[in-house]
């Protein structure tokens, strides 16, 4: 059903493995970019899900450029960037300080470390509605790729997924529909006018791609910050008899118990 969104950077994350055999249960927990590209095939598949949560972390600003007008589910608007904003600022200045591929990858990894201490305000309503079987829940921002990543790979890292297979989920997330929310080349857009000049392939690529070292960073933070995954959880007293709630709602038993 879902392969009409596929190519917007939309997908199910079921069969994902989690601890002890389990796996996500198929259509209860999806991930994707706002609906700003979405046309009425997309918004009619949307509608068919029966998605009964939206995670929104877009910005304010950013939920101009799309609203949720097909889908009755209730929703969590869960402003992520204000909270990082001005690391994203810093994150920036390094690449105003270095125009290049390399200048835009080390501005991003600083966006991404920012992100776990950022999240931290955020995760408790989520949880509280997943715990409640609030599901199937949609996660997005507006590419779907950078704050959601961190969000979800927390997230499934916490109910014992490997990080591998995180990570392997969240390199499937670059697409070509990053490029009309602020990485165009043109003059007016935000990235060139930081620069003053049209920005090079390298810098776009960088900016709208996914990259195993971006989300390397924010869990390197949580290792730092925290010691774990669980402890970081532990740190908004959030422990093992929610792990075993969210467990229940998300996972599907290992095969033959």
């Amino acid at each position: 059903m879902i392969s009409t969104l596929s190519h917007l950077n939309f997908r199910d994350l079921g069969g994902l493995p989690l601890a002890d055999g389990r796996r996500v249960k198929q259509h209860v927990l999806f991930r994707g970019p706002g609906p700003a590209r979405l046309d009425d095939t997309h918004r009619d598949t949307l509608r068919a899900l029966g998605i009964r949560l939206v995670c929104d972390l877009r910005s304010e600003p950013e939920r101009v450029d799309g609203l949720h007008d097909c889908v009755d589910a209730e929703m969590l608007r869960l402003d992520l960037a204000n909270d990082f904003a001005d690391e994203a600022s810093r994150g920036f200045r390094l690449l105003k300080e270095r125009p290049d591929a390399e200048g835009a990858k080390a501005a991003m990894r600083a966006i991404y470390a920012a992100m776990p201490a950022a999240l931290r305000t955020h995760w408790p309503p989520l949880l509280d509605a997943i715990s409640a079987g609030h599901v199937p829940v949609l996660v997005h921002c507006t590419a779907g790729k950078d704050r959601t990543g961190v969000l979800l790979a927390m997230l499934l890292l916490f109910l014992g997924a490997p990080e591998d297979a995180v990570r392997d989920d969240y390199l499937l997330s670059a697409y070509e529909g990053a490029a009309p929310h602020g990485y165009r080349r043109e003059s007016s857009s935000p990235i060139a006018q930081l620069l003053a000049s049209a920005p090079d392939p390298g810098i776009i690529a960088a900016l709208k791609g996914v990259d195993a070292s971006y989300l390397a960073t924010a869990l390197d933070v949580v290792q730092r910050e925290w010691r774990s995954i669980d402890g970081y959880f532990a740190s908004i007293d959030v422990g093992p008899s929610r792990r075993k709630r969210l467990l229940e709602v998300l996972a599907e038993p290992a095969a033959g118990r």
